[in-house]
């Protein structure tokens, strides 16, 4: 909890797992800094999202190794799905994927500060949490749609092929009842034939 600029929280064992980089060649704000205490580093997880910002010497090495791009749509991610934004030198700069395309942020203003709270920084990465976060929900809802839509249209094919097949067991099956009525036929008439043949033999020899 936050009151007065003060944060709150809960004793808890140390969060496993997290602000660990995708890649060797680049660190997270969260493997930089050696936090002893489990509880400051939960809140700086909790509070300062040190574990998805990834930190680079430069723009063009943050995109050398973190920056990707999908060859058939041309749409960018970062590597790692973890990393939200990467900051880099000499200014602090940083950039993001929003969208599927990068989106650069300048850190060019002198950010308002109270002892030890820089308000104005936590409002603007609040602001860009949110919209990272707005622009993942828009991508999971078009997938959504899209495996709804490719969904239905499977079901459809399918369902095709099925009364297909059923349409054509019908017919093998018509094709072999025809079969055997015509092998009984042919048998009744050989028998006929054959029964004919012998009263006839008998006549001529009578």
């Amino acid at each position: 909890r936050n009151d007065c600029n003060v944060i709150q929280m809960t004793q808890a064992p140390r969060y496993a797992n997290v602000g660990k980089s995708p890649v060797a060649e680049v660190e997270t704000v969260a493997s930089t800094l050696s936090i002893q205490n489990d509880l400051v580093f939960n809140c700086m997880i909790d509070h300062f999202q040190i574990d998805i910002r990834a930190l680079t010497r430069s723009k063009e090495e943050g995109e050398r190794y973190l920056l990707l791009t999908d060859q058939s749509t041309g749409r960018r991610k970062i590597r790692g799905d973890k990393i939200r934004q990467v900051l880099f030198l000499p200014d602090g700069d940083s950039w993001a994927v929003v969208n599927g395309s990068v989106s650069l942020t300048a850190h060019d203003k002198q950010l308002k500060k109270t002892i030890g709270v820089d308000e104005t920084a936590a409002l603007e990465e609040a602001k860009q949490d949110l919209e990272i976060a707005k622009t993942e929900l828009q991508e999971c809802n078009r997938n959504h749609m899209r495996l709804e839509t490719e969904h239905s249209h499977h079901q459809k094919q399918w369902n095709l092929k099925k009364r297909a097949c059923q349409k054509q067991e019908q017919k093998i099956e018509a094709i072999e009842t025809k079969i055997e009525e015509l092998k009984r036929s042919s048998a009744e008439n050989a028998s006929t034939f054959d029964t004919d043949t012998s009263e006839l033999e008998k006549e001529v020899l009578d």
